[in-house]
């Protein structure tokens, strides 16, 4: 499944053809041996492209792969989320192993999800957390001094190298980085949402980065501890919000772990949402859903309202991540809403055009007659405004 989600396209640059040739001669490897020579002569090409223009040849050369060869735009993909997540920086005559990471938390509310600026005292009681919990005894831990939203995450690669860079050097001090605020995007309000405390980890070159790569805990303990111990620690920062923690990994892998995640998270806060917002049970609610595309199939939508009413009053995306939710997506969904109680299931089969509001630019939901209207909640039941995740 193709990961580029980058918007700036313009043109090959120079060495395009090379990471193309290293990549595609990679993806025929047949040892492990060859695996590493090959992702070392990977690395040694992308490293001088991680600028803004050099990113320019990083997404040509994924672009043609994408269209060409899955196994070798894959290990590329691999490749550039590597040297743009991690580096090995000398610090005080030392090398130290640096990785950005992410710590995601899955929110819904009646009101707004927060998000912005965290106190110092939060960042400090967020660093101890993550020290016990998540990373090694020796790890430095550096801080962004914000929650972000997903939209306010960095669009690129090359924003991403320089967040990442700036990170590292905080983490070798255990500090915090201050994002100007011109710099980040205003925040788009859903009903539920992700959330991220965004990070970098400094250890000692070669030596363990997680707690559980030691003896002492274990990949489960440490998300048990972490749901439970930083949860705590996030309650000030998100009041008036239900959350579930994820646990903290490396920047890109936990952000394609939000994707399939939140969709089970999402839907179950709908139904739970436009329960409490109607003061009905879920046996009350209907559900219809079908599959959206724009040429191609591209997600699920699913229309929440009270009984047989024609009127849908909260919608839930559900995104197709890869080749194989095309089939198993539908028995997800009608899986999980039987779960959650509601039994007045609607599944359209047909394709619907990807069609948004034109006066709101939101999503339309089917309705049971398989009309696409947009969710809107009755009047009597309005919260705070937000949008329909």
């Amino acid at each position: 499944m193709r990961r580029l989600r980058r918007n700036d396209r313009s043109g090959a640059g120079r060495g395009s053809g090379l990471l193309v040739r290293l990549a595609t001669a990679a993806s025929a490897a047949g040892s492990r041996i060859e695996d590493v020579w090959w992702d070392r002569r990977l690395g040694e090409a992308i490293k001088p492209l991680l600028t803004n223009v050099g990113m320019h040849t990083i997404e040509t050369s994924l672009e043609r792969l994408g269209q060409t060869n899955p196994r070798a735009y894959d290990l590329l993909a691999d490749a550039v989320e590597c040297a743009v997540e991690s580096a090995t920086v000398t610090h005080e005559g030392a090398q130290f192993d640096c990785l950005m990471f992410l710590a995601p938390v899955l929110a819904w509310s009646r009101g707004r999800i927060p998000s912005g600026k965290l106190r110092e005292a939060d960042l400090a009681v967020l660093r101890t957390q993550l020290g016990a919990h998540v990373f090694a005894p020796e790890a430095r831990i550096g801080l962004a001094d914000r929650i972000y939203t997903p939209d306010q995450l960095p669009g690129s690669y090359a924003q991403e190298v320089q967040l990442a860079r700036a990170l590292f050097g905080v983490a070798l001090k255990n500090g915090n980085y201050a994002q100007r605020a011109d710099q980040v995007p205003e925040a788009v309000d859903f009903v539920s949402d992700a959330r991220y405390v965004i990070g970098a980890v400094a250890v000692p070159a070669g030596t363990e980065m997680f707690i559980y790569q030691g003896e002492e805990a274990t990949l489960e303990s440490s998300a048990t501890a972490w749901a439970e111990q930083g949860h705590g620690a996030l309650v000030p920062m998100l009041v008036g919000c239900q959350f579930e923690l994820m646990p903290p990994g490396a920047f890109y892998s936990s952000l394609r772990r939000v994707d399939q995640t939140a969709r089970v998270f999402y839907l179950r806060a709908g139904v739970e949402f436009l329960g409490t917002m109607l003061t009905r049970e879920p046996d009350a609610l209907s559900a219809s859903f079908g599959p959206f595309h724009d040429g191609q199939m591209v997600e699920y939508r699913i229309g929440l309202t009270l009984g047989r009413s024609e009127e849908v009053f909260h919608g839930v995306v559900w995104p197709v991540l890869s080749d194989a939710d095309l089939e198993e997506a539908p028995q997800q969904i009608r899986t999980l809403l039987t779960e959650l109680g509601v039994n007045r299931i609607v599944e359209h089969e047909h394709r619907f055009p990807l069609e948004f509001s034109e006066e709101y630019g939101d999503p339309l939901f089917p309705n049971a007659q398989g009309e696409l209207v947009r969710a809107e909640l009755p009047e009597d039941a309005e919260p705070a405004p937000v949008h329909l995740h």
